[in-house]
């Protein structure tokens, strides 16, 4: 006997998102910390760029090397590596390269992320960077998911918006905005290390430039959205994390009960 069309049509929608749920748990299963370059390999290509670069070498010759050395794992081009980890096809500043390849990073965030999120969740990535980690969630949710990545610094949404493209992760929305408690201007400070940029002097880098950006909060931009929901919020600011939290107090009590990642930097 052959089902009516309304408990057919349930049936597969049961089904198809079952299948979404089984194929993204073996991805989760999947994003250990996995490169597909040595990190032996790097150590090695290290020493020998500083032998080069001690000899006033080009730097053309380093990239030639490091094909040699490491082989099609990673990319190197001027000041820019590409390369892939967890799953995760990345372009970034080549003084990244060390962070992804040779440590976790992040690790225990994405331990907890692949233990907490699910397909159809929503996320807020306050201080998306290249887009790493917004991409890691990216795969745990899934296409009925969503993140919105927000990231203020031109110079990261250069590659965070490139690195989307290239992993096709047409659930990831980039808002390229600096965040505050209200909406306005403020003075945004650049630095040699992009990771660091930020509205406050960073003990590890110090400032080369400052320039002007517009802010809004969280609660100013997520007024426009009618989000059915929201599963995270995480915040990696550089020390404007108060501020932040200010900004988001509608949105705190629309979600009384969603969890905060934030990152603390006192020094800052």
């Amino acid at each position: 006997m052959s089902l009516p069309p309304w408990l057919l049509g349930r049936k597969m929608d049961r089904m198809s998102r079952t299948r979404e749920r089984y194929q993204l748990f073996q991805r989760a299963e999947s994003l250990r910390h996995r490169v597909v370059v040595s990190p032996l390999a790097i150590r090695l290509f290290q020493r020998a760029e500083s032998l080069l670069r001690r000899a006033r070498v080009p730097r053309g010759a380093s990239d030639w090397l490091a094909g040699l050395i490491i082989g099609d794992g990673l990319r190197l081009r001027g000041g820019e590596a590409e390369f892939e980890v967890n799953g995760v096809k990345l372009a970034a500043p080549r003084r990244f390269l060390s962070n992804y390849i040779l440590t976790s990073y992040e690790a225990e965030m994405i331990t907890w992320l692949q233990h907490n999120l699910a397909p159809s969740c929503v996320v807020i990535d306050a201080g998306a960077h290249v887009g790493y980690v917004s991409l890691v969630m990216a795969a745990l949710v899934g296409n009925s998911g969503h993140i919105f990545a927000i990231e203020p610094a031109l110079e990261n949404v250069y590659y965070l918006s490139r690195n989307v493209r290239t992993n096709d992760a047409q659930n990831v929305d980039i808002i390229p905005i600096a965040l505050a408690e209200r909406p306005g201007l403020a003075s945004f400070n650049i630095n040699a290390s992009s990771d660091s940029f930020g509205f406050f002097e960073h003990p590890n880098t110090a400032t080369v430039s400052t320039r002007l950006v517009p802010v809004m909060s969280i609660d100013s931009i997520f007024s426009e959205f009618s989000l059915p929901r929201l599963d995270l919020i995480k915040i990696d600011v550089e020390g404007a994390e108060l501020e932040v939290l200010a900004g988001l107090a509608a949105t705190l009590d629309r979600f009384p009960r969603v969890p905060l990642i934030v990152e603390w930097f006192p020094a800052v």
